[in-house]
C-alpha cells in the first residue's frame, strides 16, 4: 500500500512540475507582451502597426534619408537660377541658339556639354527661384513647356533666396522704367504694406547640401563630363550673405561654378561685399595654384544679355 502511494506521488511529479513551468511561461510572455506594447507606444515607430495605406516608409528607420524622394535624383548636373526673373537663363540652357554671343553660353559648355547633351533626359535639371509674383505667369509656362519637352525645371515662384529660412518682404522696383516689374529684394526686416509682397525667403546653403548634393546621379553612357553643378547668384543685395554662408556651410564644396553679381541695382558698392568678392576669388587662385582636387570658379560674371527677350516656348 505503501509502495503503491509513493508511485502514485512521483508519478503525479512531473505533471505538477509541468503545470508550475507553464504558468510562469505564460506570466513571462505575458509580461514582454507589455513591455513591447508600451515600447511601441512612447516610439516614433508605433505607426508601423497602423494600415498599410497610412504608413510613412521615410519615418520608420534611422536610414529614412536614403528612402526620401529627393527632386533631382537622376540629374547628372544641376543648374541653380538665383533671382530667376523671366527665365531667360534657363531658356539659354536649353535654348543656346536663340541666344548668340550671351556670356554663359562657354560656362555651359564647359560644364554641361554641347546642346544636344543637354537635350537628353536627366542630363541638365535646373532649379530656379524668383521673390517678384509678377513673373508667375510667364515661370509657370515656361517651367510646363520644358517639363514637356522632357527638360527637368522646378523654378520657386514667390521665393527668395538668403542665408536664412524666412519670410519677408518684396517689392518691386522697375529701375530701367521698362514696365518689366525687374525687382529689389527687401532687407529681411523690411515691413509690410507700401506695395511689398510677402515672400518666403529659403537658405540656399541648405537645399545644396541636402539636396544637390545628396541626389542620386545616374551612370554615364559612354564618354560624358563629370557632374557639375553652375550657380548664378543675382539677389540684389544678398550676394555677400549668401557667399559667406555658402563657404562656412560648405555648400560651395558642392558648387564648381559661382556666377555672383556683386554689384546691387543702382552701381553702388559696399565696402565689405568688395572684400568679400576678393577674398574669395583670392582663395579661388590660390586653390588652382595648388591643383587642388575641387575648387569652385566663383567670379563676378553678370550676363544681362537679352533682357527683354519674349520669344515663343518650344511645342513639343
Amino acid at each position: 500500500m505503501l509502495i503503491t502511494k509513493e508511485i502514485s506521488m512521483f508519478g503525479s511529479y512531473p505533471a505538477q512540475m509541468s503545470s508550475r513551468m507553464a504558468s510562469r511561461v505564460v506570466q513571462v510572455v505575458g509580461a514582454v507582451c507589455l513591455l513591447i506594447v508600451l515600447a511601441l507606444t512612447l516610439s516614433p515607430y508605433k505607426r508601423i502597426f497602423q494600415p498599410a495605406a497610412s504608413i510613412d516608409l521615410t519615418k520608420l528607420f534611422h536610414f529614412h534619408s536614403e528612402l526620401k524622394p529627393n527632386i533631382l535624383d537622376g540629374c547628372r548636373h544641376v543648374y541653380l537660377d538665383m533671382g530667376s526673373n523671366q527665365g531667360i537663363q534657363i531658356r539659354k540652357l536649353y535654348e543656346p541658339q536663340l541666344f548668340p554671343g550671351a556670356p554663359i553660353l562657354p560656362i555651359f559648355y564647359k560644364y554641361f556639354g554641347p546642346q544636344a547633351s543637354r537635350l537628353r533626359a536627366g542630363t541638365v535639371c535646373a532649379v530656379g527661384w524668383e521673390p517678384n509674383p509678377a513673373h508667375i505667369p510667364v515661370l509657370a509656362r515656361l517651367e510646363e513647356a520644358y517639363n514637356r519637352c522632357g527638360w527637368k525645371v522646378k523654378i520657386h515662384t514667390q521665393t527668395g533666396v538668403g542665408a536664412h529660412q524666412v519670410e519677408t518682404h518684396f517689392k518691386a522696383m522697375d529701375w530701367a522704367g521698362a514696365g518689366t516689374g525687374n525687382g529689389f529684394m527687401g532687407h529681411m526686416e523690411a515691413s509690410a504694406g507700401n506695395g511689398t509682397t510677402t515672400v518666403d525667403t529659403i537658405r540656399i546653403a541648405d537645399f545644396i547640401n541636402n539636396v544637390v548634393a545628396t541626389r542620386r546621379i545616374p551612370k554615364a553612357e559612354g564618354e560624358e563630363l563629370p557632374p557639375a553643378v553652375v550657380m548664378k547668384l543675382d539677389v540684389e543685395g544678398k550676394e555677400t550673405e549668401v557667399t559667406l554662408d555658402l563657404v562656412f556651410s560648405g555648400a560651395l564644396a558642392h558648387i564648381d561654378s559661382l556666377h555672383a553679381d556683386w554689384v546691387p541695382v543702382g552701381g553702388w558698392e559696399d565696402p565689405s561685399a568688395v572684400r568679400i568678392k576678393e577674398a574669395i576669388e583670392l582663395l579661388r587662385d590660390f586653390g588652382n595654384g595648388y591643383n587642388l582636387s575641387h575648387v569652385a570658379q566663383v567670379d563676378g560674371m553678370d550676363d544681362e544679355s537679352y533682357g527683354d527677350y519674349s520669344g515663343d516656348l518650344p511645342a513639343c
